[in-house]
């Protein structure tokens, strides 16, 4: 029988999607390309103003625990790669070099490239004012987020042309010496926060790359001792890229007829239907779907894998082999990683909407079944920097979630301890705020590693984010431009932090139904204050905001991030990357809960009563 619904809800596992999540909070902008309508779009990167001339911007370097005091340990490598020593990582931007010192003598067109360090020089040309450059580096890679532990992301400025160096006076160039202790590194360039250009490139030490990126001509060329390495990374990213827009666009919905009845989009399909372009197809989940997903050859020739494989191959007689095969298999675990996101669609589908007992026991059999498969991949001799590694590990961990009816927020072990240690890693830096009694649940995780690396990374979580913990860094703007501290804004004995974007749907629901119920319900009692922080692009969007009153109110205490916005060291250090963001701390600045937060108000106000009630004050009017 067919369902009245118009189209799936994404839910919060769908890869390339930005929607309400886990009640209605929005996933992080970090994650994936968002979503414009019904269907997956990129966003445009834009182009700088015309005719100004710049001067460069301070470098500025963002750490999510650059203030954190840790010592981590040697890691184990799983099966190390020729030439791989292990390294001492520290967390923050101690790891980095700001300045590599005077650059080389060039003569007669060459020069000395034989630092220990990675160069990462670049070009910029375009007409435009733009005076920046944004860099974000994994010393070792966990998720792709600047929240990772030890990801750094860097603001580098771009200085006018250099005559000598053969450029335009339009053009701009910046420079970047990367220390890489002696093993693989990965790095995103991107302008502004528009997708990155480079994303997830390879550098390894001694590497020296130029790149060359006109926005005039749309052109991206590698120069440089090492610009073979970023070549065949850059396509192998085309290649995927190009299939990926040979694959139709599919809304999935047992009732195309409804969602067509809607006048704008079925007036966009009729324009989609005269146009050259792709054509959305409408699908139902159904068993014929599945089995075509079970009989599904990943390796078959017109497969990506084989086709990546063999642009790999061309570059034999180039490139180390032993780099081909860290490719290959990237490539690899890519594609296994995306098709069991394909059958983790349909089992979070069959297990939300339990329609059809059927369907659900078939997607369960296929999921299990394809984990089978998967084993043989996962039992290769695997280099410890792999990053597909790690994505594709927590993938497995969800799908096996799904099938268990499990929470994906609880950790999977698996058999290597070095793998073991970096997912827990990965999933309390990723999902802390998402995690049931996270606090607790991370101490009895420690308690069962054995010292690592690793496990003095959650440590330096535990201490940050623990409860009973002081929160730092607590540093924002109020409407009149002065920054105010927690000591100086901080009243009564709880104070719910919530923090927020405009064009945020959950924020504004957040507001309408959450905060509008607690004002109601506490607004006579001093001993609560609701302290809201905005990270809008801009002061203006954030002030119109304010005015409008459909994200906040004005009897709580407002404030904004500044400039920083989503980069502000605060929200980085504590995870904030969704929106809307809740902590809830005492009237010290001490947090009380940092980890699932109620978004309903039904369930939100009895925490907060629950917590008043232990409060050694007793409510005072504020009238």
């Amino acid at each position: 029988m067919a369902s009245d619904k118009v189209a799936d809800s994404p839910g919060a596992d769908f890869p390339h999607r930005s929607v309400p999540y886990r009640g209605g909070d929005s996933r992080s902008e970090f994650t994936q390309p968002d979503i414009v309508g019904l269907v997956e779009r990129d966003p445009d990167s834009g182009a700088g103003e015309e005719g100004v001339i710049l001067q460069p911007a301070p470098l500025r370097v963002f750490s999510a625990h650059q203030n954190q005091k840790a010592s981590p340990k040697k890691a184990r490598a799983l099966s190390p790669e020729p030439n791989f020593l292990p390294f001492d990582f520290l967390p923050g931007a101690s790891s980095l070099e700001l300045d590599g010192g005077p650059l080389p003598l060039q003569i007669d067109g060459q020069k000395d490239t034989s630092s220990p360090d990675a160069v990462i020089w670049g070009r910029l040309t375009e007409y435009g004012s733009r005076d920046q450059i944004r860099l974000q580096i994994y010393p070792e890679y966990f998720f792709d987020s600047p929240k990772a532990p030890g990801a750094n992301l860097l603001f580098l400025p771009l200085k006018l042309g250099n005559l000598m160096e053969g450029a335009y006076p339009k053009s701009r160039s910046f420079q970047y010496n990367l220390s890489t202790d002696n093993q693989p590194q990965w790095i995103s360039l991107s302008l502004g926060e528009s997708v990155p250009f480079i994303h997830r490139f390879r550098i390894d030490p001694g590497d020296t790359v130029q790149v060359f990126l006109n926005l005039e001509s749309n052109s991206l060329v590698f120069a440089g001792p090492s610009a073979l390495k970023f070549r065949l990374q850059q396509e192998l990213n085309r290649l995927e890229e190009e299939f990926q827009v040979r694959t139709p666009p599919i809304l999935w919905t047992e009732n195309p007829d409804l969602v067509l009845a809607d006048s704008t989009y079925a007036a966009q399909y009729r324009e989609a239907q005269s146009t050259a372009g792709p054509l959305l197809t409408f699908q139902a989940r159904n068993r014929q779907v599945l089995d075509e997903l079970a009989s599904r050859n990943l390796y078959q020739s017109d497969e990506l894998i084989a086709q990546s494989w063999k642009l790999i191959d061309s570059y034999k007689d180039q490139l180390p082999i032993g780099l081909l095969d860290f490719f290959k298999m990237e490539v690899e675990l890519r594609e296994w990683k995306k098709h069991l996101l394909s059958i983790n669609s349909h089992l979070l589908y069959a297990n939300r909407e339990k329609d059809s007992t059927e369907f659900q026991a078939a997607v369960v059999r296929l999921a299990q079944n394809q984990l089978q498969k998967l084993q043989p991949v996962l039992e290769k001799p695997m280099s410890p920097h792999s990053a597909e590694m790690m994505d594709l590990l927590e993938v497995q961990s969800r799908i096996k979630a799904g099938v268990a009816q499990q929470s994906r927020y609880l950790h999977d072990p698996i058999e290597d301890p070095y793998w073991n240690s970096k997912l827990l890693v990965r999933l309390f830096y990723q999902s802390y705020e998402q995690i049931p009694n996270a606090t607790q649940y991370l101490s009895e995780q420690l308690g069962m590693l054995e010292d690592s690396a690793y496990k003095d990374w959650l440590e330096v979580l535990l201490e940050l984010k623990g409860t009973g913990k002081k929160v730092s860094g607590f540093e924002f703007f109020d409407k009149n431009g002065t920054i105010k501290t927690l000591e100086e804004i901080a009243e009564g004995d709880l104070i719910l932090l919530e923090f927020w974007i405009t064009g945020c749907k959950a924020c504004l629901a957040f507001n309408e139904n959450t905060l509008t119920a607690v004002k109601e319900e506490f607004g006579m009692d001093s001993r609560i204050q609701v302290i809201t922080v905005s990270a809008d692009f801009t002061e203006a969007l954030w002030l119109s905001s304010l005015e409008s009153g459909k994200y906040t109110q004005e009897e709580f205490t407002n404030l904004y991030t500044g400039s920083l916005n989503r980069k502000h060291p605060f929200l980085l250090q504590y995870g904030i990357s969704s929106f809307p963001n809740r902590i809830l701390l005492d009237g010290k600045g001490r947090i009380i809960q940092a980890s699932q937060v109620p978004f309903l108000a039904e369930e939100l106000i009895p925490l907060l009563k629950k917590h008043l009630n232990n409060s050694p004050s007793k409510p005072q009017s504020i009238l």
